[in-house]
């Protein structure tokens, strides 16, 4: 496997809290509770760019990003850096749809990514979440090629993601 190591990401329900902890623990200064109320300081929860405005309070510098490919996404993962990036996470593969669900990208190999969903289990094939836990989505395997078509849905240069870099 290449990139961030799937031990070693802690489980948030927000893939953004997992990226961020795992690159500087003491950034995160307590739970679930503690990281959304953060957020919430700079709009709602779902919004990529209340996510981005609270990472910077905590000392990172990240961007939000709707033109990532399948190579930004290993060229983060080579560096350390988890990935959180936003799916369509209902329909079939063929027909992927939702408002948008984000994960976060822990590792890869050469036909698969390793993630923590904080949602479960994704049923990439036909969508939604058989397996509905936080504790469910931990380390799971994959597959690139169906993980792409609910990430790049017009291109292969559309995917929207987060750069974190710490400051």
């Amino acid at each position: 496997m290449t990139g961030v190591q799937t031990c070693a990401l802690p489980i948030f329900s927000s893939s953004m809290a997992m990226a961020l902890d795992y690159l500087n623990p003491n950034a995160i200064a307590g739970d679930d509770d503690w990281y959304l109320n953060q957020v919430f300081r700079f709009g709602d929860s779902v919004s990529s760019e209340a996510q981005i405005k609270c990472a910077h309070s905590l000392g990172f510098k990240a961007s939000f990003k709707t033109n990532g490919s399948q190579a930004d996404l290993e060229k983060l993962l080579d560096q350390g850096i988890p990935v959180p990036i936003g799916i369509l996470h209902k329909g079939s593969i063929s027909h992927p749809s939702g408002g948008g669900h984000w994960i976060c990208l822990i590792g890869y190999d050469d036909s698969n990514f390793y993630v923590h969903d904080p949602f479960g289990e994704l049923d990439l094939i036909n969508g939604g979440y058989p397996k509905a836990g936080i504790k469910d989505g931990a380390n799971k395997k994959y597959s690139k090629q169906n993980l792409m078509k609910r990430w790049l849905i017009a291109s292969k240069s559309d995917g929207w993601y987060c750069d974190l870099n710490q400051k």
